[in-house]
């Protein structure tokens, strides 16, 4: 196993590594606050000098333009090198009243750079751009309308 003592703010462990949630900012479409609230782990194989891990985290932010609280899961493989790190994560939202943000998808780019201490999650949400034939996707179309009534047919 490989040690992890620039990321490593938790316990050690035979598995991995526990990490603690330290407070940040976000911004974009959510814009609020990281309440160190939440747990992380993160399992480091021992490998070559450029190393992968599986990094699972869960925290919270508290919303700044309508003050909810939003709980944040992520999983992630990341590559570290040159005290850095990278890597490509599936993320899920919880908790954000009035939206349907629960049962949408979204995957996360990670970065962070240890000389500077500066670290990003960059979110993007997926959406389907249609069917390769062009054809309506039935179970997207507003219920009712005209056009779900064609595509039924």
């Amino acid at each position: 196993m490989r040690e992890a003592s620039h990321l490593e703010a938790g316990t050690q462990l035979d598995s991995g590594t526990a990490l603690l949630i330290l407070p940040g900012t976000v911004t974009g479409e959510i814009t609020g606050t990281i309440v160190p609230v939440g747990a992380a782990s993160e399992l480091l194989p021992a490998g070559p000098a450029g190393i992968r891990s599986l990094y699972t985290n869960q925290w919270t932010i508290q919303t700044t333009n309508s003050n909810d609280t939003i709980l944040v899961n992520a999983d992630a493989v990341l590559q570290y090198a040159n005290e850095a790190l990278y890597g490509l994560a599936s993320v899920r939202f919880e908790g954000w009243p009035g939206t349907n943000i629960s049962y949408e998808a979204f995957i996360g780019q990670v970065s962070a750079n240890f000389n500077t201490g500066r670290a990003f999650l960059d979110v993007y949400k997926l959406a389907p751009t249609g069917r390769v034939d062009g054809q309506p996707i039935l179970a997207l179309l507003p219920p009712g309308s005209p056009e779900a009534a064609e595509a039924a047919r």
